[in-house]
């Protein structure tokens, strides 16, 4: 279906003012579904997103562009440069405000492809596990949605220009974003509305969105800085991010159910009216192409986030409302069942105000020892810095082995313990540490 025309679609606005209220209805509703979880939580629970603020504090602090990790996030990193010196409540809360703009731009675009039930879409992925659980933490993965959720609506309503800024800044949050606006790719082919000029014009507004940020880690750090480890292959560990990631047991065995009555109403003939086509395909290819990049860094269910929220718009068009509704339900009680493979919602809210109390115990115990004490920290430590407000050189890794930082008191703390360490007169390890030698002293709390 070919999309109308600029001034079509402004003739037709007033028809459309009705659904304003629900958006935000829907928007006001993702928020405070978020809050409880938002605060007093700090910025998360995994150790990127105090990366992420140390990144920005250290860059903020010495001018000098330190990333958080490869390939650089720089988007997310200026970001969390502006926040430096605010509560961490701060950072939670305008990560929930970006969720749910994510899940009303999704819902929007739902609409406007002419899915009835488009509310269900937009509850159905505000609940689903890995979008709440990332919703109230200080990660890229959400701010990254947010934008491409927006850039794809834009595309819909013939705003190249705004579309492609849209891009070049979901891949300035996040650069595997790039896999996900394969969707746009789609649409500017197969669509005739898109002609070459407006192809354009999305292009070089993403290109310039995307080289603005991306100017300064590449010149401070050079190309090299643009790679990404990949993750050796694990079947199990893959099968529980693909399968209960995204929507837990109740969301996978859900999404099964109803797609298998879709299938029986397919084969009797009561094919759902698919819409827009061409958008079903765009998709459904981006899809793929995410479920591909997947597999060669299968370590965070987060990563899949596009490709749900896609799966949901998709779900839209193919199913019934009340096929909708079940799916729906199904994913709040992916959400809400504790103990079926991945932590429940609440499960994850205990988990990260136990930690930040701990992490927070685990300095006070630091800076009681004397100088020149060492404690080995393992992946606690950029949590550990950041609570301590440490003075961070500029370009450390602290998620790295060779991060190693003295605090005011004299104290140090390391991400891995040496040999030259044998040496030193007070060692010890944080409870719980892995990779440290077992004759090593547990930090007294």
């Amino acid at each position: 279906m070919r999309p109308p025309e600029r001034g079509a679609a402004r003739a037709a606005a007033p028809a459309v003012d009705h659904h304003r209220l629900g958006y935000l209805a829907l928007f006001v509703a993702v928020v405070l579904g978020r809050l409880p979880t938002a605060l007093g939580t700090g910025l998360g629970r995994d150790p990127d997103a105090w990366r992420i603020h140390l990144a920005g504090r250290i860059t903020a602090d010495s001018g000098t562009y330190t990333p958080s990790r490869p390939p650089g996030y720089p988007a997310m990193e200026v970001l969390a440069g502006a926040l430096q010196g605010l509560p961490w409540e701060v950072a939670a809360v305008l990560t929930s405000l970006a969720s749910a703009v994510a899940v009303v731009a999704f819902a929007a675009l739902a609409r406007d492809l002419g899915v009835r039930s488009w509310p269900l879409v937009g509850a159905g992925l505000a609940v689903t596990n890995v979008v709440w659980v990332n919703g109230t933490a200080f990660m890229d993965h959400t701010w990254a949605l947010a934008a491409l959720g927006c850039a794809l609506l834009a595309a819909r309503r013939c705003r190249p220009g705004v579309a492609g800024a849209l891009v070049g800044l979901a891949v300035a949050f996040r650069p595997s974003s790039a896999a996900a606006a394969t969707a746009l790719a789609v649409v500017v082919v197969l669509v005739p509305w898109w002609s070459l000029r407006r192809a354009l014009v999305l292009a070089a507004a993403a290109a310039a969105v995307a080289v603005a940020f991306f100017a300064v880690p590449l010149a401070t750090y050079g190309p090299e800085l643009i790679s990404a480890a990949p993750e050796p292959f694990q079947l199990e560990r893959t099968v529980r991010l693909l399968v209960a990631g995204p929507g837990g047991v109740p969301g996978a065995v859900g999404l099964a159910l109803v797609a298998g009555v879709a299938a029986v109403r397919w084969l009797r003939g009561g094919r759902p009216d698919l819409g827009e086509r061409v958008w079903l395909l765009a998709l459904t290819a981006s899809i793929a192409v995410q479920l591909a990049a997947f597999l060669l860094l299968p370590v965070d269910a987060g990563y899949l986030m596009p490709a749900v929220a896609m799966t949901w718009v998709l779900v839209g068009l193919l199913l019934e409302r009340v096929e909708l509704g079940v799916l729906a339900g199904a994913a709040l009680a992916g959400s809400l069942v504790p103990g079926l493979l991945i932590p429940s919602v609440l499960e994850v809210d205990a988990d990260r105000r136990h930690t930040l109390a701990e992490t927070t115990a685990m300095v006070a115990a630091i800076e009681q020892l004397p100088p020149g004490a060492l404690v080995v920290t393992r992946g606690r430590l950029p949590q550990l810095l950041s609570l301590a407000r440490a003075d961070v050189p500029p370009g450390i890794d602290p998620a790295g082995t060779a991060a190693r930082v003295t605090l005011a008191g004299g104290q140090e703390v390391t991400y891995a313990y040496r040999a030259g360490d044998a040496d030193r007169r007070w060692v010890y390890r944080l409870p719980g540490v892995s990779g440290a030698p077992p004759h090593l002293p547990v930090l007294p709390l």
